[in-house]
């Protein structure tokens, strides 16, 4: 039998925001140069029948991509944006590297439409999510500085943040040819040439390129536990700015968490996010979803609250950083467990195995079981986690 359950979470009244932004209106004509096998891949992407890019590699949509952001949003990528290098792109997107006007950095975020289209559409969740958030800027979360859209992309600009945890920021791919094309209008000529950054800045990064400091030096992988707690602290912290607004982030990972030197965090990606109003009815990321999302969940689809998901979600991170392989528990990949097996065993909490160097009477252990509860109404919330003395 489906239940709803209750949760001790103020609901804020959440009303979508809709794109009141036009297409760009174009000042010039541009003429864009681009070699022959790109060529066709563009032109293949203006039929406005067909769903937009498909059946291109993500490398492919996101090279076709920035060419269509440069004949579509003309102004804003020769005049207001100076491009430096893609930092990375995937099924949906490419984000870039950029210089606003007055020389900041910031990350210029492409969205793909699912059709070219030149009606003003309704913003992606992700951008509506970041509309409220950057309201009330946290230092914690990517707080976006602008967005348009043209007939085939949506667009946000936010914060550029985080270290390149791989030697250097300048590292490039040396598997990815830079995307190389040639822009003219009635005054100027000029060849741009983007790098595919190979550098990452997220916290895989950060505790990977730690670990084989660690294994070098120490001859094993454990993190040293102070700057454990404080990322962990940090990106609770940006949670709290969430869900004290009624949003959850949907897919909490180490991923999708910024680090830059210092150990300072933002959380980032909101591709998920959405007003916990709304329910949630299945996490970013399966391996770090929690048990209310098994197949024999005694919840409704979509009656799930998104924050207590992203309690148990930044918990496993937590697991994952203190163990010294930076794996996840192996009932993760176990696929006889179900919900009423996990919460039959260990009075509900969730079946971690021993961490090295950490004593079973450690409070970090009373901070897992009460972030990983199976019953996701009886996790802490992250208000309780900020409160826990493992982080005094």
């Amino acid at each position: 039998m489906a239940i709803t359950p209750t949760y001790a979470y103020a609901n804020a009244v959440f009303t979508p925001k809709h794109n009141s932004l036009v297409k760009p209106a174009p000042t010039q004509t541009l003429r864009v140069s681009v070699p022959p096998a790109l060529a066709a891949m563009v032109a293949q992407s203006a039929f406005a029948g067909k769903y937009l890019y498909d059946g291109l590699s993500g490398e492919d949509k996101a090279r076709v991509a920035i060419i269509n952001a440069f004949t579509n949003s003309t102004a804003k990528f020769l005049d207001e944006y100076q491009i430096i290098r893609i930092v990375g792109f995937g099924s949906n997107g490419v984000v870039l590297a950029a210089r606003n006007s007055r020389g900041d950095g910031v990350a210029v975020k492409i969205v793909y439409k699912e059709k070219v289209s030149t009606k003003v559409a309704r913003s992606p969740s992700e951008i509506e999510v970041l509309q409220h958030l950057s309201e009330e800027p946290s230092e914690y979360l990517l707080n976006m500085a602008e967005h348009w859209e043209d007939a085939y992309h949506h667009y946000l600009v936010t914060d550029l943040f985080g270290s390149d945890w791989f030697q250097s920021t300048d590292a490039v791919s040396e598997s990815m040819k830079p995307l190389v094309f040639k822009t003219r209008d009635s005054t100027r000529t000029q060849v741009h040439e983007y790098l595919f950054s190979a550098g990452s800045s997220d916290l895989w990064s950060w505790q990977h390129a730690h670990r084989s400091f660690m294994v070098a030096s120490e001859g094993h992988g454990l993190l040293p536990l102070e700057p454990v707690r404080q990322l962990v602290k940090q990106a609770a912290l940006g949670l709290q700015s969430m869900h004290s607004r009624g949003f959850y982030h949907g897919d909490v990972k180490v991923e999708n968490i910024l680090v830059q030197s210092g150990l300072r965090v933002k959380m980032a990606d909101f591709g998920h996010s959405k007003h916990a109003s709304l329910g949630i009815a299945h996490y970013g990321t399966a391996e770090l979803q929690g048990p209310e999302f098994m197949a024999d969940t005694p919840f409704a689809q979509g009656h799930v609250d998104g924050r207590a998901s992203d309690v148990f979600a930044l918990g496993m991170v937590l697991y994952m950083l203190l163990s010294e392989d930076g794996r996840l528990p192996k009932t993760v990949y176990d696929s006889n467990a179900g919900y009423e097996s996990l919460l039959a065993s260990a009075a509900g909490c969730y079946p971690f195995e021993a961490l090295a160097d950490v004593d079973s009477s450690d409070q970090v252990w009373s901070l897992l079981n009460g972030m990983c509860r199976v019953d996701p109404a009886q996790r802490l919330t992250i208000d309780q986690v900020l409160s826990h003395p493992w982080f005094a």
